[in-house]
């Protein structure tokens, strides 16, 4: 029952004992004044008459003539001559005349007026008595007209007191109302106030105190984020460019080299300045740090058009990108664009006639050591470095030789037609129960006898523009398996969330998924997606999905990423961070990054290698997943 169905009902209750209280009083105290009344008439009646018969002395019919004079021209019930035997000489009698007056209020009020007696005379001798009964029913009319005044009476105050007690009532509830939308914006991970406050004190008590609350979790969140933040630029920023520094970038390529999506494989190109140490000589080291500045911002804005690529200064003169799902092919442009920069910043500063800009760059491949990786490089940077040009590029051989676009949109387009994709499985469990909290779902493809891992074919799938069919095929796969309803999770392409068209399709799609599956679905989305998105549409997101129990996880989490506001508008019910980025955090980092989850009730998952999987454990996280090689 309602609040306000209940507070109408009380009042309703309330107003029926009111009012029966009332009548019942009102209507005894009127029925003992009226069968008085009719008793002291009766009696005048009785009296006068007696007189008006002794004049008759003892004539009956004299007698009989006063009696009905009496009886017709007045309200009784009955009028007797009686001898002294009390013996009837004579008698008029009627029924009580009720006009309107229902029979079951006459049978409720049950009026019984007594009889009034007088002695007749003839001279000096009794000769008998008279005995009068009044009409009840001018009594019944009177005392019903009275009921049905009260009754109308007491409705219409009552009817005003329900309207008032409305008003009330509604006043209460919206501010009621309010604060029950600013608990479940809580929940959601929105800090909505109040400003609106209530006349009423208690009600402007409560309102006080959500307000209250909503802002001091809001202050948690924002403060354990400056934390993260500032821990952030401490360990991983580069203090003159803000660019990335040596240590992320090892952290974001280990992570890259172990993943099982996109990320696997890619670029990495360093950019390499020569001829720093004598343009600090020449034109003064204020100079150069403007240049490296300058420069650092062109690397940024290249690295800016890429998905998940990372910008990084490796030391005083090297600089990196890293850029994952890319095939050597798609480097040329980079570079290219990177070129333009150098060139530019260098004849701004006047350096153009000191430096030299050397450019190694390779492919990184999925399980692949960081240290060959870097190896690599070396050689190539080595190689760009004997070159006479002003600027020098090398790429290893073998990444010109990989498959190129036509026969991967073609080993794409075979696997979506003929639905040869094969799941694998990536288990996220509980720590402490050992339990399944949900499957992550990734799927292989197989074609003329070759499998190509996840990792894989799907940057070249999103590089062809061929997601949304890929993206279709596997929901569409998906249904085919029976989960015994376990929780699984699919990844939802960020190119896919970008465009409303693409997005508004397959969130229907996935919705139709999950009823398929008994709601039991997760859906994954890159922090890199969504972190810069608008927060309406992230809102409208999470609100989408929830309502049709689908859970919402981020993944691919940066330990230093520089914006979290996004969470209070997704609601994620988890958010995953590879074991390299955790762990590599200091304690006040960790504690800030887990208490910031905490206060919007988001659930950590760190992903681990093998070797990682004690110290996350012994760290107290609670749900760990394996990577790929762990677990298939």
């Amino acid at each position: 029952m309602t609040f306000y169905r209940l507070a109408v009902s009380m009042m309703s209750l309330l107003m029926l004992l009111l009012l029966g209280g009332v009548l019942s009083v009102q209507f005894l105290d009127s029925k003992s004044y009226v069968e008085e009344q009719l008793y002291l008439n009766a009696q005048n009646t009785a009296s006068s008459l007696s007189l008006s018969l002794t004049s008759a002395k003892g004539d009956i019919t004299r007698m009989k003539a006063m009696i009905n004079a009496v009886f017709d021209n007045g309200y009784y019930e009955t009028v007797e001559l009686l001898d002294m035997n009390r013996m009837p000489v004579y008698s008029r009698k009627q029924k009580p005349q009720m006009g309107s007056v229902p029979e079951w209020f006459s049978r409720l009020i049950d009026i019984e007026p007594l009889y009034a007696e007088a002695q007749v005379s003839s001279g000096w001798h009794p000769i008998g008595y008279v005995r009068v009964k009044c009409d009840r029913g001018i009594a019944y009319r009177q005392m019903y007209k009275i009921f049905k005044n009260t009754l109308i009476t007491f409705t219409i105050f009552m009817l005003l007191g329900f309207l008032l007690l409305h008003l009330l009532l509604k006043m209460a509830l919206v501010s009621l109302k309010k604060v029950q939308l600013q608990a479940e914006a809580v929940l959601k991970n929105r800090f909505v106030t109040e400003k609106n406050v209530p006349p009423v004190r208690e009600l402007r008590q409560v309102v006080s105190a959500m307000n209250n609350m909503v802002l001091k979790v809001k202050d948690i969140f924002q403060k354990n984020e400056q934390i993260v933040k500032a821990n952030h630029e401490m360990l991983y920023k580069d203090e003159l460019t803000k660019l990335y520094n040596r240590r992320y970038l090892l952290l974001k390529l280990k992570e890259y080299l172990h993943a099982d999506d996109s990320r696997s494989s890619g670029l990495l190109i360093i950019f390499q300045v020569k001829g720093i140490s004598e343009a600090n000589k020449k034109r003064g080291y204020k100079n150069s740090d403007l240049f490296l500045k300058a420069f650092a911002d062109g690397v940024n804005d290249v690295c800016s058009l890429y998905d998940e690529s990372t910008a990084g200064r490796i030391n005083t003169a090297e600089f990196s990108l890293l850029i994952p799902g890319m095939t050597a092919d798609a480097a040329d442009k980079i570079v290219s664009d990177v070129k333009e920069r150098f060139i530019a910043s260098a004849e701004r500063f006047g350096l153009q006639n000191y430096l030299k800009l050397n450019i190694g760059a390779s492919r990184y491949r999925h399980n692949e050591s960081i240290s060959s990786v870097f190896a690599r490089l070396d050689n190539l940077l080595a190689e760009a470095a004997i070159k006479e040009e002003g600027i020098s590029l090398c790429f290893e051989e073998e990444d010109k030789k990989e498959m190129g676009k036509d026969k991967w949109r073609e080993v794409i387009a075979s696997t979506v037609k003929k639905e040869s994709l094969l799941p694998v499985y990536q288990p996220i469990r509980d720590v402490e129960s050992g339990k399944t909290v949900y499957k992550m779902v990734y799927f292989d493809i197989t074609t003329d006898g070759a499998t190509y891992r996840y990792g894989e074919f799907v940057p070249m799938a999103v590089l062809l523009g061929l997601e949304n069919e890929l993206m279709d095929a596997m929901l569409d796969e998906l249904c085919k398996v029976d989960f015994f309803h376990e929780r699984v999770g699919v990844e939802l392409f960020g190119t896919i969330l970008k465009n409303s068209e693409s997005y508004l399709l397959f969130e229907k799609k996935i919705i139709e998924t999950a009823a398929k599956l008994n709601g039991a679905m997760v859906v994954e989305v890159s922090q890199k997606d969504v972190e810069s998105m608008d927060s309406y549409f992230l809102e409208r997101l999470s609100d989408r999905f929830e309502s049709s129990g689908i859970e919402i996880v981020v993944n691919r989490v940066g330990a230093g990423s520089e914006n979290y506001s996004y969470l209070e508008h997704l609601k994620p019910a988890f958010v995953k961070v590879h074991a390299s980025l955790y762990l590599d955090m200091d304690e006040s980092s960790k504690n800030a990054f887990k208490m910031m989850l905490e206060s919007l009730e988001i659930k950590l998952i760190v992903v681990c290698g093998s070797d990682e999987v004690k110290r996350v454990e012994s760290e107290g996280i609670k749900y760990i997943t394996n990577m790929r090689n762990d677990y298939s």
